[in-house]
């Protein structure tokens, strides 16, 4: 018999620790009326970072998933240290700079989500990732808010004619972790962790600018990531553009109070 003890988790998902009478201890999330696929996703991109970044970042096992419920493995986590987030800089930047196989690719452009929010990942051939991210990162969430003010939407149609000029075309695509901000990284004694992904193909910054976003994060992660894999210039200005995408996803999710937010990163990007 396994019994449940409810633990702190996010907002989309409750979160319980299973205690079964051997002594072994899982991890159980569960939500009522869960998406079709909603933890067959989760699943995928954890599997994914496992594969890739497995070698410097902790990734709680897979242990079995259904249209109700996913089980991990436990992770008994600690307090954030220096030897940990530096080991996660540097983790990070391993699995931004990773080469995937055609099939670890495949997967990673299956349909996914951002919380609760279907998300399309299909990057089809010859498509820039500026025009991927327009697209199907930026538009539709806009699209999908009520009550836009018309000055946002004006000031999102002038911003789509200048992604290009950014520079976000440069770099290769990465597997990213996708809801990278600091609820989501822990420690167990000096390795790091990683868990509930929206992992996809994206630019590296993706993950960096939504590490910004919302802090938690130590200079000490940001340095070792910094002399593993240089950030190219730019990238203050592109992190206001990429911190658009979770800011919308927050709109979206908690409401208009994110509007703010919208409106005074666009208004430096123009």
């Amino acid at each position: 018999m396994t019994r449940l003890v409810s633990v702190s988790g996010g907002d989309i998902c409750d979160a319980f620790r299973g205690e079964s009478d051997d002594g072994s201890v899982i991890f159980i999330k569960k939500k009522n009326r869960a998406p079709a696929g909603f933890f067959e996703a989760e699943a995928r991109g954890l599997s994914l970072l496992s594969e890739v970044a497995g070698g410097r970042l902790l990734v709680p096992k897979v242990l079995s998933y259904d249209s109700e419920q996913l089980v991990l493995e436990w992770l008994q986590f600690g307090p954030r240290n220096a030897k940990a987030d530096e080991a996660l800089g540097r983790g990070l930047a391993e699995l931004h700079r990773a080469t995937l196989s055609d099939a670890q690719r495949e997967r990673a452009q299956m349909p996914g989500f951002i919380g609760p929010l279907p998300l399309f990942n299909q990057i089809e051939e010859g498509v820039a990732w500026s025009e991927f991210f327009w697209e199907h990162r930026l538009r539709p969430f806009l699209q999908g808010l009520t009550a836009v003010p018309r000055e946002v939407e004006q000031n999102f149609d002038t911003l789509s004619l200048r992604l290009k000029s950014f520079g976000v075309d440069e770099e290769p695509l990465s597997l990213v972790h996708g809801d990278m901000w600091s609820g989501n990284a822990g420690a167990v004694g000096t390795q790091p962790a990683l868990f509930d992904p929206s992992s996809h193909l994206a630019h590296r910054e993706v993950d960096l600018a939504m590490m910004a976003l919302f802090g938690g994060f130590s200079e000490t992660v940001w340095g070792a990531y910094q002399e593993a894999y240089p950030l190219h210039p730019g990238f203050s200005e592109r992190k206001d553009l990429y911190q658009l995408y979770p800011v919308l996803v927050h709109w979206a999710l908690f409401g208009s109070s994110y509007c703010t937010m919208v409106q005074e990163r666009i208004e430096r990007l123009l």
